[in-house]
């Protein structure tokens, strides 16, 4: 059993007193020892009925990657805590960093208590802040007892993005004139076929498949397919690929796949952004046509991790139970064996491979 600092002393001084009234008899020792023994108890009782009624609630001053938290900690009840400790966790969802601090306090009867505190500055992610065990003890800190509250917050400290040199001849690749035909959907484009059916009422004549129908001896008609304009794809690659430098990683291929994305936003392509959620353990494709939607897109993005795998995120995007419609893809990984990735995606469109600066 592991005693503390304060509770050590505390059983030495009454030790000391005893063994000196032993050999001395004095008056004045007995004091000490009543004394001791009389705040003893005090201690014992103050850590074991305050705090019992405390509303613990956090606050950020402002959203930037070092921002001030305010802890306000209410007592409701008649009792002031005397002494406490509020023991508080911050991480970053994106990166998987964490750090733990605490804070003292003491609040009187009915008061409310405003504890300002600055954290340790974070790389871009979704920090989560939470405040879970508050300790009350005695102002000695000789007796303490543990209760539980539960009290969050979380700010977005997004990465700052960049217009990358995207040249005018791949951008037209992007452009609306490039077209791939939906293989789910039917349309009105007869230049392509989506399926052939017989003749029904209403049909256009246009559509007659007139050398089809000539063999099977009934008119049949073509059914018009989809086009899928401006199809193109931007995957990140949210995974590992070495255990080193691994939260400097995933905050550069963040910013990188990003910076992709307000690019070809800001040059008017509409596109699509996907990577794998851990979390969910799905595939996520958001559509990017304007800044609100790249912005509900980026708080997503970096609210989820980046984790150590074996499967690549191309791989998790051809493996998912979504349409492989587009016709280009970017792909952004960190991966120095991407060569397979490249190749699986090539047969669904053109494939384009950025890294981050740091890994190129």
């Amino acid at each position: 059993m592991n005693l503390r600092k304060e509770k050590l002393v505390f059983l030495i001084t009454i030790a000391t007193g005893i063994a000196l009234y032993l050999f001395t008899e004095s008056d004045y020792t007995v004091f000490i020892i009543f004394a001791c023994l009389i705040y003893g108890i005090f201690a014992f009782i103050c850590s074991r009925v305050t705090g019992r009624k405390l509303d613990i609630s956090l606050d950020i001053s402002h959203c930037e990657h070092n921002p001030a938290i305010s802890v306000k900690i209410k007592n409701r009840s008649l009792l002031p805590v005397l002494a406490g400790r509020a023991a508080l966790s911050a991480v970053n969802l994106m990166t998987e960093e964490a750090e733990d601090t605490a804070v003292s306090f003491s609040a009187g009867s009915h008061k409310t208590k405003e504890i300002q505190i600055q954290l340790t500055e974070f790389r871009c992610g979704c920090i989560k802040i939470s405040a879970g065990v508050v300790t009350v003890s005695d102002p000695l800190e000789i007796f303490e007892k543990n209760r539980t509250y539960r009290a969050q917050a979380e700010y977005y400290a997004l990465p700052a993005v960049n217009d990358l040199e995207i040249s005018k001849e791949e951008l037209s690749k992007y452009d609306m004139e490039s077209y791939k035909y939906s293989s789910v959907k039917k349309g009105e484009d007869l230049s392509e076929t989506f399926s052939i059916r017989e003749y029904a009422e209403g049909d256009g004549i246009k559509g007659i498949h007139w050398k089809l129908s000539g063999k099977m001896g009934r008119l049949m008609i073509r059914v018009p397919s989809l086009p899928v304009e401006n199809s193109l794809m931007v995957i990140l690659d949210k995974r590992y690929a070495t255990e080193e430098d691994r939260a400097e990683k995933a905050e550069e291929a963040a910013k990188l796949f990003l910076s992709i994305s307000d690019t070809l936003k800001n040059q008017g392509v509409r596109h699509f952004i996907g990577w794998y959620d851990y979390i969910s353990c799905d595939f996520v494709s958001r559509e990017i046509d304007n800044q609100d939607r790249l912005r509900e897109a980026s708080l997503e993005l970096i609210s989820t991790p980046f984790r150590e795998d074996e499967v690549s995120g191309a791989d998790r995007f051809l493996e998912a139970d979504i349409e492989k419609q587009y016709a280009s893809y970017i792909y952004v990984t960190d991966s120095e064996k991407a060569e397979r990735d490249i190749e699986r995606l090539r047969e669904y469109g053109e494939v384009k491979i950025y890294r981050p600066k740091n890994f190129i």
